[in-house]
C-alpha cells in the first residue's frame, strides 16, 4: 500500500467512525421511530373525538376570555408572592393601559403594607363581545370567597361586607402579540 492509499483508508475509517458516533448519539437527522401501536392509538383518539371549527370571530371571543383568565391568574400570583416581579403584569396587560397602572399601584401598596393574598380567585362565568375588530368587552363573575388578604401578623384586612362574587368588566385589546387586558372595572354588583 502506498502513502496515498493509506491516507484514503484512514479517512474512510474516520468517516465510518464519525457516522457510528453520530447515529449512536441520535444525530442522524432522521426522526425517531414510533411503534405501530403508538401510531394506531394516536389515530384512533384523533378520529374518535369530534372536532369543532370556530370562526375567526368566535376564536377572538375565546381568546379575549382567555386573556382575562390569564390576567386574573397573574394578579393572584403577584398578590400571593411579594418576591415575584411586577413586570409579569406586562405579559397579560397592555403597557399603556389603565389595568397595568392600577394593578402596579394596588400590588405595590399591598407590598409596602406587607399584606399578602391567600387563596385564588376563580372565574365562575365570562362572556365576551366584540366592540370593534381589535377590542373586546369581557364581563366576568369572579368568586372571591376563597381569597383573603392578610397583614404580616396573618390577620385578615378584607372588609367585612365584601361580596363573595363580584362582576368585573374587562376591556381586552388584540395586538399582533396576542390578546391583553387594557382596563378592568369592578361592576360592584353581585353575580
Amino acid at each position: 500500500m502506498n502513502t496515498r492509499t493509506q491516507a484514503l483508508a484512514g479517512l474512510a475509517g474516520l468517516a465510518v467512525s464519525c457516522l457510528v458516533l453520530v447515529s449512536a448519539c441520535g444525530g442522524s437527522g432522521s426522526p425517531p421511530t414510533v411503534s405501530t401501536t403508538a401510531r394506531s392509538s394516536a389515530t384512533t383518539s384523533a378520529t374518535s373525538a369530534p372536532t369543532q371549527t370556530l370562526s375567526p370571530a368566535e376564536q377572538d371571543l375565546n381568546s379575549a376570555k382567555d386573556a382575562v383568565s390569564k390576567f386574573v391568574s397573574v394578579t393572584d400570583a403577584l398578590g400571593s408572592d411579594s418576591y415575584l416581579s411586577l413586570g409579569k403584569l406586562s405579559t397579560v396587560a397592555t403597557p399603556s393601559g389603565k389595568a397595568i397602572a392600577h394593578w402596579r399601584f394596588v400590588l405595590t401598596s399591598r407590598r409596602v403594607k406587607q399584606w399578602k393574598q391567600v387563596g385564588k380567585t376563580s372565574i365562575v362565568s365570562s362572556q365576551a363581545k366584540a366592540t370593534s375588530g381589535k377590542s373586546f368587552d369581557v364581563t366576568a363573575c369572579l368568586d372571591l370567597s376563597k381569597v383573603n388578604l392578610v397583614d404580616k401578623a396573618g390577620k385578615s384586612v378584607v372588609a367585612a361586607g365584601r361580596l363573595p362574587r363580584v362582576q368585573y368588566t374587562y376591556k381586552v385589546t388584540k395586538i399582533p402579540l396576542g390578546f391583553f387586558v387594557d382596563d378592568d372595572t369592578v361592576g360592584g354588583q353581585a353575580c
